[in-house]
């Protein structure tokens, strides 16, 4: 059911939009209309055009309507929509009936009532004056939208409707309902004198009742109706304040609360700030506050509001009061604490100037225009790029007076980009243009090590090495020759940022050797020296015979493979092959000696499945066709480890302390489940602890008596590790008993 709060603003705003939007549409179609009705009475003379003068809206709900139960008895606030119902209903009254609801019945709607013998219509202007004090402000303004002066169009001029006096009236209307409607919401009696609420003292209790709020037909308009179900099993309870939040800034704090859910409870809010932490409160808003809102996200989701403060760093609470459709004001909400600060950043450094000055130092200078009162010293950071990010070279502020750095580790295979940031005593900063410092790199890289190769029968060499540690390394340049003691030439065309190259020769050669090395490159362009070079041999043209899976054994932790070797005299190793089973390609999960017939792969998951084969490979680098595949499923016992080192002990502040330790190399998909034995009532399921915890505090104790904790690990797959029991604690209030 939608709150009477809603339609305060968000409605009004809302039917505002949609009255520019269809003011503009008429304005477009309306000479298109009279061209068009001018054609046609030129066409037929003696046929004649009648508009309906019916509600074009007699299907749409125009009222909203809300009731609550208060314990002796039932009141209801209901309300037009939109300045068009507004003005029919005002004229036409409101008619209110009850039905008892009876759930059980073929005919739910029982004892019939009529709550008024008359239609209930806004006080007559004489009443407002009898009924209200002169000084009573409000019942002045809900006279006044009634009965004042209301902004009259002049009719047509020239024979065209002025459709800018329509707009104006129609927002003049709406401004007037937005005004009753919340003056509505803050005085009750008010409701009552506009015709919106009714109290019903003749309910029972423990009833269910069903209201109809029904607005008599008028002329050509339909009536409209609006229903309100109320139980009276339980009386209406005022809801609390939501929590508020707050943000300090520059002599002004901001406080937020969240919206979405403020307002199905509240229409508008009152603040109250206290300057003696607390002792007393004052009023910040004389008139109630409404937010609003916004396009933006946070503007639709949050309220805001902004008090100003007469000084910083002053502590002063805040609380915030809702009040509800009804006219009643929510306790307050809890008090929140807050000081201003001061956000006004110190001027920035100018001028700033890097230079590399020996090996890795570089000196940064620049210059401050003015030294402000509250300035706390600078930081200089570096970066290597021109955009950052820039990370502090020290931890500690330089003084307000320097005006010089010295950066002795300066990073000699990057860039070197470096900031000047001013720091005020409030912690705020402004940072200087980026400088760069140029340093000349004249040391090469270390020679590469660890080339190696091989070629397979399609003339593929393939190369690897280590690579190298250098923090400016660009690349590398593999060189080739089929002499030692020849040139080598080179084969790729730029820099390697890999330690894998392919090379692709032909084996039908007399050569039965190649030769390979290769040549490390930093980023200022200097070399190393050449790496050793290797010796790699043309592989002959037939391959080995693969070698034959007979015998194998599956656990829920390991695959073991046993397999008749190759017969082929030239094996020089072998290479077993896995992959998962919906994988296409193979992996090479180890390589093995010549004369291995027995392998243990225990890097497996639990119920995966996956393929197997071997290979193969010659002294040549022949490699053989992989063996017919073996396919493992990998099988799930469920057990896991169990918990280590279980302690139990109370700690200062009467809890009791648990830790343990936990060995496991997957923590991402785990969780320990603490159980809880009070007084031998036996073990129960009590708090669940994520992984990467070793402790747990119980700081929830139903009273003195004797504990007992104990531990098990689960995993999201379903496994689970033995239930660990703790020692027994007999917690006392003022003394601590451990026992077995």
């Amino acid at each position: 059911m939608k709150r009477i709060s809603l339609f305060i603003l968000r409605k009004m705003w809302l039917c505002r939009m949609i009255a520019c939007i269809i003011f503009l549409f008429c304005f477009i179609q309306h000479g298109n209309t009279q061209r068009k009705k001018k054609a046609k009475e030129e066409k037929n003379e003696k046929t004649t055009s009648v508009v309906s003068g019916r509600d074009s809206l007699i299907n749409m709900k125009k009222l909203i309507a809300m009731g609550k139960y208060f314990g002796s008895s039932v009141i209801l606030r209901w309300a037009p929509k939109n300045a068009a119902a507004w003005d029919k209903t005002n004229e036409s009254g409101y008619q209110l009936y009850r039905f008892e609801v009876d759930s059980k019945s073929s005919d739910p709607l029982t004892h019939s009532t009529q709550l008024t013998t008359s239609p209930l219509k806004p006080f007559p202007l004489d009443q407002w004056k009898k009924q209200f004090p002169p000084e009573d402000t409000a019942a002045a303004i809900a006279a006044e939208v009634l009965y004042g002066k209301k902004f009259e169009t002049s009719g047509k001029q020239n024979g065209k409707f002025n459709w800018g006096e329509a707009y104006t009236k129609y927002a003049d209307m709406e401004n007037r309902l937005g005004i009753a409607l919340l003056n509505s919401d803050l005085h009750p009696e008010i409701a009552t004198g506009m015709a919106w609420s009714w109290e019903d003292k003749t309910i029972e209790k423990d009833k269910l009742y069903y209201y109809l709020i029904i607005s008599p037909a008028l002329g050509q308009l339909a009536a409209d109706t609006v229903s309100v179900l109320v139980s009276t099993k339980q009386s209406y309870k005022l809801p609390d304040m939501l929590p508020v939040f707050a943000m300090p800034w520059d002599k002004t704090i901001t406080l937020y609360w969240n919206k979405v859910a403020a307002v199905h409870q509240f229409t508008c809010y009152y603040l109250e700030r206290s300057d003696d932490n607390g002792k007393s409160f004052r009023r910040l808003n004389t008139l109630p506050y409404i937010d609003g809102g916004g396009n933006d996200k946070e503007r639709r989701d949050w309220m805001h509001y902004t008090d100003s403060i007469p000084q910083n760093y002053k502590l002063y609470v805040y609380r915030v009061r809702g009040v509800t459709a009804f006219g009643e004001i929510s306790n307050p909400s809890s008090p929140v604490k807050i000081a201003g600060a001061d956000k006004t950043s110190p001027g920035s450094p100018f001028n700033v100037k890097a230079e590399n000055t020996k090996g890795s130092e570089v000196k940064i200078s620049w210059q401050k225009s003015a030294k402000e009162k509250d300035l706390a010293g600078f930081l200089v950071g570096r970066g290597s790029s021109v955009n950052g990010p820039f990370f502090p070279l020290d931890t500690v502020l330089l003084p307000a007076t320097a005006q010089s750095y010295v950066d002795r580790f300066a990073v000699t295979w990057d860039k070197n980009f470096y900031i000047v940031a001013a720091i005020d005593t409030a912690g705020n900063a402004s940072r200087s243009m980026p400088a760069y410092a140029m340093i000349v790199d004249s040391i090469a890289p270390a020679m590469p090590v660890g080339l190696a190769g091989s070629i397979d029968t399609a003339g593929v060499v393939r190369l690897h090495w280590r690579w190298n540690k250098e923090m400016d390394l660009q690349g590398y340049n593999v060189y080739a020759s089929n002499n030692p003691t020849h040139a080598f030439y080179i084969l790729n065309s730029k820099f390697l940022t890999d330690t894998l190259f392919t090379d692709t020769i032909s084996i039908k050669t007399l050569t039965r050797h190649i030769y390979y090395r290769i040549c490390a490159f930093d980023k200022a362009g200097n070399p190393s020296a050449y790496s050793k070079i290797i010796e790699l041999t043309k592989p002959d043209i037939v391959p080995p015979v693969a070698p034959v899976i007979n015998h194998f054994l599956i656990t829920d932790s390991s695959v073991v493979l046993q397999w008749a070797r190759s017969s082929s005299e030239d094996v020089a190793r072998q290479v077993i092959w896995r992959k998962e089973k919906n994988d296409s390609v193979w992996k090479s999960l180890d390589s093995l000696k010549k004369d291995t017939s027995i392998y243990v792969d225990r890097n497996i998951v639990r119920l995966k499945e996956y393929d197997y084969s071997l290979t193969a490979v010659d002294s040549s680098g022949l490699s053989s066709e992989r063996s017919f595949p073996l396919r493992a499923r990998i099988y799930d016992s469920g057990k896991r480890p169990a918990v280590d080192e279980l302690k139990v002990d109370i700690t200062d502040n009467r809890e009791i302390h648990l830790t343990w330790k936990y060995n496991s190399v997957d923590k991402t998909h785990m969780r320990f489940i603490v159980y809880r034995n009070y007084n031998n009532n036996g073990l129960e399921m009590y708090r669940s602890v994520a992984a990467d915890k070793n402790e747990f505090i119980d700081n929830t104790l139903p009273g003195e008596g004797n504990y007992q904790y104990a531990i098990k690990a689960v995993t999201s797959d379903g496994g689970a590790s033995v239930l660990v029991n703790s020692q027994i604690v007999k917690y006392e209030r003022k003394g601590v008993a451990i026992g077995k």
